[in-house]
């Protein structure tokens, strides 16, 4: 089979080209993924740069379907790392409710023993797997696929577990302050 000819094919101006002829669709497509313009346009940025410095070596068959499979791509990891970044966030306000004040403190004793009360109490309400699961995963460290393997179940199920867990943890908690 024969290569197909030259003409099929986008140099890197053409990729330049058709990048800022079709910038508009590109940040209207990621808004579509990103629920946002403001980061739609942000992802597109960060296209624009990656394709800029790192310009594929070969040529491209087809430069706009290129560009918005990039533009895709780019905003999934986008939303990746928004998760990632709230629930460090959401674990770090937890932890922000456990550990405030001085821990000598009477007051600070008290409140972390109540605040523990009810974390034994929002998980002794949890299934007993359920429990078993995001008590290995959290304080004994097994990763969700060894938790899988081991109870012999999918990671997903595993994965729905300590997210359960932790979210009656958190309601527990919330509960609690309020």
């Amino acid at each position: 089979m024969s290569p197909l000819p030259d003409k099929h094919f986008a140099s890197c101006n053409d990729l330049l080209t058709t990048f800022t002829e079709q910038r508009s669709a590109l940040i209207a497509s990621a808004s579509r993924i990103l629920g946002c313009r403001r980061y739609a346009e942000d992802v597109v940025h960060d296209v624009f740069l990656k394709l800029y410095l790192n310009m594929p070596e070969a040529a491209v068959r087809e430069p706009a379907h290129y560009l918005f499979r990039m533009v895709r791509n780019q905003a999934i990891d986008h939303i990746r790392h928004r998760s990632v970044e709230q629930r460090h966030t959401a674990c770090s306000a937890d932890a922000e409710v456990l550990y405030a004040g001085c821990a000598s403190c009477p007051e600070a004793q008290a409140i972390k023993q109540e605040t523990m009360s009810c974390l034994r109490i929002a998980m002794s309400a949890l299934p007993q797997r359920t429990r078993q699961v995001f008590q290995m995963h959290r304080l004994q460290g097994y990763t969700q696929k060894e938790l899988a393997t081991r109870l012999g179940v999918s990671p997903t199920l595993v994965n729905f577990m300590i997210r359960d867990a932790h979210n009656t943890c958190r309601a527990a908690l919330q509960n609690s302050v309020a």
